[in-house]
């Protein structure tokens, strides 16, 4: 019997990111869960299972990532981490980058912190050049925005890492039922109010369906002002914050999903929904033509064109036999390009080989 691979050795590692996002906190466990010793600073967030979490700091804003970088500093030098991995470039990629502590540091791009850049005022943007160009290396989910970051930072070395979910979402029965998921954060660039219209342009050829809308514990009594208005208020069920297995469950459950935002990488909730069956409406972005041939395994809509989504909505929802063929195709896909599991062995993978550098 061939022996069993020797396990890597433990590190310590510092995640400095948002730790009330279910993406930080389901990367933390996972780090922690490979053995790893794992403090996660951030900005609160509630507790997390076998990770030790150190808060930065209070309110809102961008200052506050400037006002806390002395304590992160603090929190260096008392962790004394191998590693630092700092989650969404233009925030707390830059704050990481300030403390200028040496420790080697892996930026992970999640797609609008980068896409944005060309955009932001010109003292972020330099900041957040600032982080690109001093790190030890990045991790990005989509070509474009790889393409971007050798752009600002040619020489800084790059990696593509994509989140997916566990491979057993792949495998899990459907239990379909005429339902419309509206997965992303109520947040104005994610553009859940055009899902929410564009649904109520369905309703009078399609009065069976009903639209779930996720809001992740937010406030988004202005989309259930909106829904009493267009009087779909009855069609419509907001959900409220969900754990991993009830994301699960409702992507098993949901015909359709859309994700329509109008800037994004390669989108963790596009793949859990591809993996889990339920046919995907997004919108025309780079990244999404990655994973979304146009009408085959999917329907791609421009973003904000809210008639454009209310007809692709009536397609897909007319279209059953176009739905079931894209659910094969989608979680075969997904499972075997972009699993949770190889982002996971990918990041471990990139983690170790920083921090043996540093040991060179």
């Amino acid at each position: 019997m061939p022996a069993r691979p020797e396990r890597r050795s433990a590190m310590r590692i510092l995640l400095v990111a948002d730790a009330e996002s279910p993406h930080t906190r389901r990367w933390a466990s996972a780090l922690a869960d490979e053995g790893h010793d794992v403090l996660l600073a951030g900005f609160g967030g509630p507790r997390l299972a076998g990770v030790e979490q150190v808060r930065l700091g209070h309110g809102h804003g961008r200052s506050r990532y400037l006002r806390a970088v002395p304590k992160l500093r603090r929190v260096i030098a008392g962790f004394a981490p191998q590693v630092v991995n700092a989650h969404f470039v233009s925030s707390y990629g830059v704050m990481a980058n300030l403390t200028g502590s040496g420790v080697p540091l892996l930026l992970t791009a999640w797609g609008s912190d980068v896409l944005w850049l060309p955009f932001r005022p010109g003292w972020h943007r330099d900041l957040t050049t600032s982080a690109l160009v001093n790190a030890s290396l990045i991790t990005y989910d989509s070509e474009d925005v790889g393409s971007l970051l050798c752009a600002y930072a040619p020489r800084t070395p790059r990696r593509r890492v994509v989140f997916g979910p566990e491979r057993a979402w792949a495998r899990a029965r459907r239990h379909e039922q005429p339902i419309v998921l509206s997965g992303r954060r109520p947040e104005w660039f994610y553009n859940v109010e055009s899902v929410l219209d564009a649904f109520a342009m369905t309703r009078a050829g399609f009065p069976e369906w009903r639209l779930d809308v996720l809001t992740y514990g937010l406030d988004v009594s202005h989309l259930h002002a909106r829904a009493a208005a267009l009087d779909v208020g009855e069609a419509v069920r907001f959900v409220g914050l969900l754990d991993r297995a009830g994301i699960e469950e409702h992507y098993l459950r949901a015909a359709i999903f859309c994700s329509v935002p109008s800037s994004d990488g390669s989108a963790a909730s596009l793949l859990e929904g591809m993996a889990a069956g339920s046919f995907p409406i997004v919108s025309d972005l780079p990244a999404n033509h990655e994973w979304i041939e146009h009408p085959k395994n999917g329907l791609v809509v421009p973003a904000g064109d809210t008639g454009a989504l209310a007809d692709a909505l009536k397609l897909a929802m007319s279209s059953p036999e176009l739905r079931a063929e894209a659910c094969v195709r989608n979680r075969h896909y997904v499972a075997q390009s972009a699993s949770w599991e190889t982002a996971i062995h990918d990041v471990v993978d990139a983690l170790t080989g920083l921090t043996a550098s540093m040991r060179a």
